[in-house]
């Protein structure tokens, strides 16, 4: 959600494909969040699609590109990916002008939820409603966030659900992904939300500690991602929930190296997803393309894409929930052939929603409306 920042504009495109009358607003620099979203989107929609790209880095990039869209691109779909509100706020009141061109916005996460657990800026709390109100078309990642947005801001027409994805290596048989999984005492936990309250590693460690209690083992929890007063860290609380629940907890920090990241999947057993509030979470399909079993919450987008028989799926806004979180945990702890069958399981949808399949949807929908 935070504003961009970063190197000077450049437009990409490439000629080799079909043609296609999409223009694509934003940053190719990006891995995770956002950016990571538009990048993995953007370039395969350009090179399959003949799609044009034009970064924008700073405010003085896009009023230079506001000032040359009337001119350059006609008859076109522009869409931008919402990292902050600025820009966006921008392409909007653009919209309102321009009606030779549809526009399109790809909403990534909401504010006026968000200030519940990290600081906000009152400039994006006030422009967040008139963005989320008058931009002609929005794309929302998941039901979830749909649905959240038309309980805050009443918006009900021309929202578009287009889910996040996932790089499988097809290449790899998942049984081998599997062999290295012990399903065993003690698990190991992965989350890569760091100790931001929203994405509620606090609960992980709830559950974990419960489950400490019921077996006489110490599980782990490795924590990946961010820890700082900017994104609403309680790593304090944690670590007290760790020291007194019997939890072995280790922290990893940002990780930018993917194939190190793709490592710690591949030997964790569980991946914690238990988010208070997530328009998506990418990191639960990377967990599941490693075969991680993903023990999710429904207050995170992409659990719609699980059911029970592929993660531990968990309300945590019920009574006792964590009750029957530890419980299912334990069970495929006890029963290999199970933690297997789940993971394996968990492993299909991950490989259901791939970028390359949520490109092809997003090519529907900006060149043909569909």
């Amino acid at each position: 959600m935070n504003s961009s920042q970063g190197t000077s504009k450049k437009r990409i495109s490439f000629m080799n494909a079909p043609n296609g009358k999409v223009l694509l607003i934003g940053r190719l620099d990006g891995t995770r969040g956002p950016l990571g979203v538009a990048r993995a989107v953007h370039t395969r929609l350009a090179k399959t699609h003949n799609c044009q790209i034009e970064e924008v880095s700073t405010l003085a990039d896009v009023i230079r590109l506001v000032a040359k869209i009337p001119f350059t691109y006609k008859g076109y779909s522009i869409c931008i990916h919402q990292n902050g509100f600025r820009i966006p706020m921008i392409l909007c009141l653009l919209s309102k002008i321009d009606r030779r061109n549809t526009y399109y916005l790809v909403v990534h996460g909401i504010a006026a939820e968000e200030q519940k657990y990290r600081p906000v800026l009152d400039r994006d709390l006030r422009i967040e409603p008139k963005l989320i109100r008058e931009f002609p078309n929005l794309i929302c990642v998941s039901e979830f966030e749909k649905k959240a947005l038309g309980r805050l801001y009443g918006r009900e027409k021309n929202m578009t659900v287009i889910g996040n994805g996932v790089d499988v290596n097809l290449e790899i048989d998942p049984e081998s992904l599997l062999s290295k999984k012990r399903s065993s005492y003690p698990p190991v936990v992965i989350t890569t939300g760091g100790y931001e309250e929203r994405k509620a590693c606090d609960l992980a460690l709830l559950v974990l500690s419960k489950f400490a209690e019921k077996t006489g083992t110490r599980p782990k929890l490795i924590v990946c991602g961010r820890d700082s007063d900017a994104v609403g860290s309680n790593r304090a609380f944690c670590e007290q929930i760790a020291r007194n629940g019997n939890v072995e907890l280790e922290y990893r920090g940002e990780i930018t190296d993917k194939h190190e990241l793709l490592n710690l999947y591949r030997d964790a057993d569980f991946y914690a997803g238990l988010s208070r509030f997530d328009t998506f979470n990418v990191s639960v399909l990377e967990g599941a393309a490693s075969c991680c079993v993903p023990i999710v919450s429904e207050s995170c987008g992409a659990a719609a894409l699980f059911n029970d028989s592929s993660a531990i799926r968990c309300d945590i806004d019920t009574d006792c929930w964590e009750d029957k979180a530890v419980g299912r945990l334990i069970e495929l702890c006890d029963d290999g052939n199970l933690y297997r069958d789940v993971a394996k399981r968990s492993y299909d949808i991950a490989s259901l929603n791939t970028w390359d399949g949520v490109a092809k949807k997003y090519w529907k929908v900006l060149a043909h409306g569909e």
